[in-house]
């Protein structure tokens, strides 16, 4: 098991650098293998100072989507989150992050700022100090003037 963990590890890791690389076939097809050995695996592990399982092979398809300019699949790939993850605390934030970028871009303010707050919630600290978050909320207030965004916009030190 540890030795497909790293496999897996190895696997997801290169899909997100296709991804960002705009290699959008390559990127699926190395997901599509990660899924397969976190099938294999069935269970989230920590391995070799690395995480992967089915929750990482989820968190880094949304990634993937999100990098690629996928957001409809992001967000359909999110529902696959098991319950009771074992991400670390950042990676889950991290995951609400691109869920909130995904809904932004799609037009879906309400969820793009709910998965913000639950995000502030989990990790106050931790989003206090991420740049993804300050410009989808950047985002947002460019277009709603909603008060809970105000709020939160203020909180994260965001202009718009």
């Amino acid at each position: 098991m540890p030795h497909l963990s790293a496999y897996g590890s190895l696997i997801i890791t290169a899909a997100t650098a296709s991804g960002r690389a705009r290699r959008v076939g390559e990127a699926q097809h190395l997901v599509s293998q990660a899924t397969a050995v976190a099938g294999r695996m069935g269970v989230d592990r920590h391995d070799y100072e690395t995480y992967f399982g089915p929750s990482q092979v989820v968190m880094q398809t949304v990634d993937v989507g999100v990098v690629t300019e996928d957001y409809a699949g992001a967000l359909d790939a999110a529902k696959r989150m098991p319950r009771g993850t074992t991400l670390p605390l950042a990676s889950r934030c991290r995951h609400l992050a691109d869920q909130a970028l995904a809904h932004a871009r799609l037009g879906h303010a309400q969820q793009a700022v709910d998965a913000l707050l639950t995000a502030e919630s989990m990790g106050p600290d931790w989003i206090r100090h991420q740049t993804l978050p300050r410009r989808i909320v950047g985002e947002l207030l460019e277009r709603d003037r909603q008060s809970r965004l105000r709020s939160l916009a203020r909180r994260l030190s965001v202009t718009g």
